[in-house]
């Protein structure tokens, strides 16, 4: 009861206000239209001169006493100056002007305080008044409310006292009418109503089969979404129906002309019909789009049929009963028979109207509660939700609300304000479920994936995933923005505010013309953001064209985080421009605080200049096997201020750009395999050689043979060492490679020396038993133990050279030892 309460005194509290505005408005007129009377009058006028001639002698003469009183204070100065001594003159002067430089801070101090005292007690003013006006608000409100049962309790006195009138003899209007005429121009209006109706009653049920059609190929899965095959079927029905509106009017308005009318004209009794058929089968149409019954496929409230049917009838009810009775019957009792027995029936109309209304939001309250707290649950947004639950506890204050309203006004001024009233309440429902459709659908399309052929998907990579982010975000802001416009466009409609003069204000324009800057802003950005992003990631994808080298992956890679930070800082510079903010001391800031960092991150703004030129020189790039600050292993990742190196034993180093003086990079152009053979003194150097020759072409024979560009270069005796004679080979590799073809040729050489006998020195160890004088050597005691024949291991067999490649060259295994270079 309390929350009805406090929606009655809300609802008069607005009415007061209005009131309040009317009457001063009304004021104004009035004063306008009594100057102008007086003015008219010219008695009145020549008082009203001289009342003001009057006015102005006494100021003239308030303005020479001042004058006089200033002239006479002069001389007395002036005299006094005169009588003082000559050499007291410049005594005097000083002595004035010392005293107005002592005098000028104290009047200065005097008027900040007077300025002080008069602002505060400006503020103090204003809260007063601020105060009084909201004591006085609750007073007001009862005031109006009092006010409008005083003038609706006249409204039913005044009923009464017609229809007693009428039925008493006293209307004159009434009777002066001639009944017969009367009576025939009512039958020939039920005859063209009933035609009409039972005209559109057998279209509609003509065209039932065309509606089944239409939903059986709603609910039939395609590639549309079932809201947006739901909205086309909504959309095909209304036209279907619109058709039969049509259709139905054309019939009627044979029947006005032809029929029932006078050579060829149509009465007035027929244009009234027919204006209010037309009006009532729209709203009829709009409302069967929510709740259309016996098909549930074409009503875009999921509901059963038993429910879409209940209220279906009611709103059908209520349009019948408020617009045939105040568009048809109203006027054509006002005019044919009396304007107090118009009034009577408008009021009959409006509390029958209200009765039925309030009858029904009563006996429903608690099950749309619970059909609306049902689709909250159900539903996805969290602020739509809470709405919904909001709207379930309050929904038949509101309702009983406006009903109260229809009838207070129908009772004071249905025909000034009902019309407004229900075209406010159309422009309500319309925007209301406009915003809860477009809603729904973003909805949809914000929790939908987007999805490319694969052709597309392979012409244009990573596009569809940037879109499945960009495109459900862009909708989020849209459908916050939409919510907005659904709640200015409902305070426009009720006339609490006005957007058409505020679109046309300077400031409406300028802000309009500014929001659409930025949007075009942010479009512009984003969709140059999104087709480089494209173009890169094409250019990167191998599936299109070649391959691109690393060091084109790591440039792009840089460029695109680079192009990321330009377009962001273009975009926000110029969105702080249309916004109104200097970016002058902004971007002054900026280059200050770059400054500072400069100075307090030095060894950061290294790192970075010497990453861009390694960059640029080409220096290193993801998956080069190099040596770093004396690491060597592959570059696992390489950035604009570090880079990644992960070693043999699988170490992970982070080695900023600013502690590496130099690079070695094994993976330009070619390698080359440099290795040594040592053989015995007293082998044959050619034979050895012929052996080294003939274990490279058996390493070409394999799968080794495309890692290998040239034959072999055996560059003869290198050196003569203390017990070896030193060969040396050198084999040109591709980069990378050369350690994985050095090691299986070293197993080949291995092979083809020990076949040809050749010997490989190795260091010796010779045990020293001592020796007698004579030279004779103690003899030395050897047991021998026979427990069993002892078998010699079988010779492991020889694997081919390319067993031992290891394909994924990111494998750690072919990297050189760390350290090696």
């Amino acid at each position: 009861m309390w929350r009805f309460c406090l929606f009655f005194f809300l609802f008069f509290g607005v009415a007061t206000f209005a009131a309040e505005r009317d009457a001063g408005k009304a004021d104004d007129k009035a004063a306008w239209a009594a100057l102008a009377d007086v003015l008219e009058n010219p008695a009145q006028r020549k008082v009203l001169i001289a009342q003001l001639r009057q006015l102005d002698a006494t100021e003239k003469a308030d303005k020479a006493k001042s004058e006089a009183t200033t002239a006479e204070a002069a001389p007395d100065a002036a005299a006094a100056g005169n009588d003082a001594p000559q050499g007291d003159v410049a005594t005097g002067e000083a002595a004035k002007d010392e005293a107005a430089a002592e005098a000028a801070p104290a009047e200065e101090k005097k008027d900040n305080k007077q300025a002080e005292a008069e602002a505060l007690k400006s503020v103090a003013e204003n809260a007063r008044a601020a105060v009084v006006s909201a004591a006085a608000w609750p007073k007001k409100v009862a005031g109006a409310a009092v006010q409008v049962l005083r003038e609706v309790g006249t409204r039913i006195s005044d009923s009464w006292d017609a229809l007693v009138g009428a039925f008493s003899g006293r209307d004159l209007m009434l009777r002066s009418v001639n009944f017969e005429m009367f009576w025939q121009a009512t039958l020939n209006l039920a005859l063209i109503i009933g035609a009409t109706l039972l005209f559109l009653r057998g279209l509609q049920l003509a065209s039932r089969p065309l509606k089944r059609r239409l939903q059986e190929r709603v609910l039939r899965e395609g590639r549309f979404t079932p809201l947006v095959r739901r909205l086309l079927g909504v959309v095909g029905v209304s036209l279907l129906d619109v058709l039969v509106l049509a259709l139905s009017l054309l019939f009627c308005s044979l029947m006005a002309v032809l029929l029932v009318g006078e050579t060829g004209t149509m009465t007035t009794q027929a244009a009234f019909f027919m204006r209010a058929f037309v009006a009532i089968e729209l709203l009829k149409i709009g409302i069967r789009t929510v709740f259309y019954p016996r098909y549930p496929g074409l009503r875009l409230l999921p509901c059963t049929d038993a429910t879409a049917i209940y209220w279906n009838r009611w709103f059908a009810t209520l349009l019948h009963l408020l617009g045939y009775g105040y568009l048809v019957a109203f006027p054509l009792i006002k005019i044919n028979l009396s304007p107090s027995l118009g009034m009577v029936f408008s009021a009959l109309l409006a509390l029958s109207a209200f009765i039925y209304g309030m009858v029904v939001v009563i006996r429903q309250r608690s099950a749309v509660r619970l059909a609306l707290r049902h689709y909250a649950e159900e539903t996805n947004s969290v602020i739509f939700a809470g709405a919904l639950r909001v709207f379930s506890s309050i929904w038949h204050l509101l309702a009983i609300a406006y009903f109260l309203m229809l009838l207070v006004l129908n009772l004071l001024s249905g025909e000034k304000e009902l019309p407004y009233v229900l075209r406010a309440t159309s422009y309500t429902i319309l925007w209301v479920c406009g915003g809860l459709l477009l809603s729904a659908l973003m909805t949809q399309y914000i929790h939908r994936e987007i999805r490319f052929k694969p052709e597309t998907a392979r012409r244009l990579p990573g596009l569809a995933k940037r879109l499945n982010f960009y495109v459900p975000l862009g909708l989020r802001f849209l459908r916050f923005g939409m919510i907005w416009l659904v709640c200015f466009s409902l305070l426009d409609a009720w006339s609490v505010i006005d957007l058409n003069a505020w679109a046309a204000s300077p400031r409406g324009l300028l802000l309009v013309s500014k929001f659409w800057n930025i949007f075009i802003i942010l479009a512009v950005a984003l969709i140059t953001w999104l087709m480089s992003v494209v173009f890169i990631e094409r250019y990167l994808s191998a599936e299109i064209g070649a391959a691109p080298s690393v060091r084109t992956q790591t440039l792009l890679s840089l460029f695109r985080s680079a192009w990321a930070v330009i377009i962001f800082a273009s975009t926000a510079i110029m969105i702080l421009t249309e916004i109104g903010i200097n970016i002058g001391p902004l971007i002054a800031g900026a280059g200050v605080f770059g400054l500072a960092v400069g100075f307090g991150a030095q060894t950061l703004v290294k790192d970075v200049i010497t990453g861009i030129f390694f960059q640029i020189e080409n220096a290193i790039n993801t998956g080069d096997i190099v040596t770093v600050d004396g690491i060597t292993g592959r570059a696992e990742q390489v950035g604009i201020r570090s880079v990644g190196i992960r070693d043999s034993s699988g170490t992970y180093h982070l080695i900023p750009f600013s502690n590496v003086t130099r690079v070695s990079n094994y993976m330009r152009g070619h390698a080359n395999h440099i290795a040594e053979y040592g053989i015995a003194y007293r082998e044959n150097i050619d034979e050895a050689i012929e052996q080294l020759r003939a274990a490279f072409n058996e390493l070409v024979k394999g799968e080794m043979k495309r890692y290998i560009l040239e034959p072999i270069n055996i560059q003869g005796v290198s050196q003569l060492a203390d017990s070896a004679v030193m060969l040396r080979v050198s084999i040109k590799t591709t980069p990378g490679d050369q350690w994985v073809v050095g090691r299986a040729y070293n197993r080949l050489v291995k092979m083809y020396f020990d076949a040809a006998g050749i010997e490989m020195p190795f260091p010796h160890m010779e045990i020293y038993f001592g020796q007698d004088k004579d030279g004779s050597a103690p003899p030395l005691h050897v047991r021998y133990r026979a427990e069993g024949k002892t078998h010699p291991a079988p010779a492991a067999a020889e694997k081919p050279a390319e067993a031992f490649h290891v394909e994924n060259k990111d494998d750690i295994a072919n990297l050189p030892d760390s350290g090696a270079s």
